[in-house]
């Protein structure tokens, strides 16, 4: 199996986004955050909002053992369920 980082996104940010402790546990699972959408959205819709090569975060590059700089693939996407943004 392979190693994963517990978190993907950054703490920090998590708390810029949001205060509510529920929403900050949801953001900081450890588990598949996907699964958990689903269980309470069956139908939930991913919109790719825009995909390219663009440098990660540091946090993201280290996490995978990226150089400084260097490239990845990066996708933002729009979650929805029955037409509302999640």
């Amino acid at each position: 199996m392979q190693n994963r980082p517990q978190h993907w996104k950054p703490e920090g940010l998590v708390k810029r986004i949001t205060d509510v402790e529920g929403i900050q546990s949801w953001l900081t699972t450890k588990d598949s955050l996907t699964a958990k959408l689903r269980n309470q959205c069956p139908g939930i819709q991913v919109k790719i909002l825009s995909e390219r090569l663009e440098v990660p975060l540091s946090n993201e590059a280290n996490a995978l053992k990226m150089h400084s700089n260097e490239l990845a693939w990066i996708r933002c996407v729009l979650l929805q369920c029955e037409d509302q943004n999640w």
